[in-house]
């Protein structure tokens, strides 16, 4: 199994079907990372801003970039005769939600180094930032919604072309 090195993952699925075993715990650990990020993005609910104007934005820009998401990947694999692709799905956006969780922590955490640094003081930091200068919030948030429903999404998209292309390549060098 791979944890970071999504390009190792990628060849191991191009020589074969990922074992049900391994396709089974990626499942679980992808479960338990949406778990992790739900956590902690639930921490930021409690906020000033009005999330109804997010509700009318983010959720239908959610649900429509999981299905061209998922009907891409699809498509890309090969449809309906592709090879594995529940196994080679799961698997790397396991490795590519994992890899870019850890990536928007470290942004996330140089947002708030940048912009809260007057608050540290204080016993809510985000509270009063959000107070005191709400574009940042309406900032944070819609550029978290972009680099979660559009950005990974098209990296996904991009690895499983890469994945099948690479496949392609290789038997046409093979013959």
């Amino acid at each position: 199994m791979y944890w970071w090195n999504i390009e190792k993952l990628k060849k191991s699925l191009g020589k074969g079907a990922l074992p049900q075993n391994f396709a089974f715990k990626y499942l679980i650990y992808f479960i338990f990372l949406r778990l992790g990020q739900d956590l902690f993005f639930q921490s930021g609910a409690n906020s000033s801003w009005n999330p109804e104007n997010y509700r009318w934005v983010g959720v239908p820009l959610a649900l429509i970039s999981d299905i061209l998401e998922i009907y891409a990947t699809y498509k890309l694999n090969g449809g309906r005769s592709g090879r594995d692709y529940l196994g080679r799905y799961f698997s790397i956006k396991l490795l590519t939600n994992l890899r870019y969780f850890v990536f928007g922590i470290l942004l996330t955490a140089l947002f708030f180094l940048i912009f809260a640094w007057e608050f540290v003081e204080s016993e809510d930091i985000l509270v009063n930032l959000f107070a005191e200068k709400p574009f940042l919030e309406i900032l944070f948030v819609y550029s978290s919604l972009v680099f979660y429903k559009l950005i990974i999404p098209l990296r996904i998209v991009f690895h499983i072309k890469q994945l099948n292309t690479d496949k392609v390549n290789q038997e046409i060098s093979e013959n």
